[in-house]
């Protein structure tokens, strides 16, 4: 648990993740209104594209938005210098490693709140899941979309549908 008591530290945090992500990295967003997913996924998408200028929004209503990232040894190398990793050595120890990734790679940015249930296998095929997990970088808010759904696990904590390892990030207002 990392508590955060303002936008600019949870976006912060998100940071902090997205610099060490690769391939194949999930992060699922959990929390009501307004409690802090577009700030941890601002943060992630700007550390994870090396882009801290970048201007990301929520895709509410385009359900997705696609960033492009190079991963490389130097250019980890650049974000680990400026996004260092300030988490305690529990955590950081569960941050995998950067330098094993693949060159090129999407971040998917998916935001689910407006996928209705009577759509939502649809819209969850159009978008790519649960293929985009593996080929690409997801943070996904309102990720609780994703229970019950057959392209989905039936919970966060049985995830046979996502990869082995994913994280969870549980927001609060």
């Amino acid at each position: 648990v990392v508590p955060s008591s303002s936008r600019e530290h949870t976006e912060r945090i998100g940071t902090l993740v997205g610099a060490r992500c690769m391939r194949g990295d999930v992060v699922l967003l959990f929390g009501g209104l307004a409690s802090g997913k577009t700030c941890f996924a601002r943060g992630f998408v700007r550390a994870a594209t090396g882009q801290h200028d970048l201007s990301v929004t929520s895709p509410t209503y385009a359900l997705e938005h696609q960033y492009p990232v190079t991963l490389n040894a130097h250019h980890n190398a650049a974000l680990e210098h400026q996004y260092p990793v300030t988490l305690n050595a529990h955590h950081n120890a569960a941050l995998p490693d950067r330098h094993t990734a693949p060159t090129m790679c999407i971040v998917h940015h998916l935001d689910l709140y407006r996928t209705p249930p009577q759509w939502r296998e649809q819209q969850l095929q159009r978008l790519g899941i649960p293929g985009i997990f593996s080929t690409g970088i997801c943070v996904i808010e309102w990720a609780d979309v994703l229970q019950g759904s057959p392209s989905s696990p039936s919970s966060p904590s049985s995830p046979s549908h996502l990869p082995d390892a994913y994280l969870r990030v549980d927001l609060c207002d």
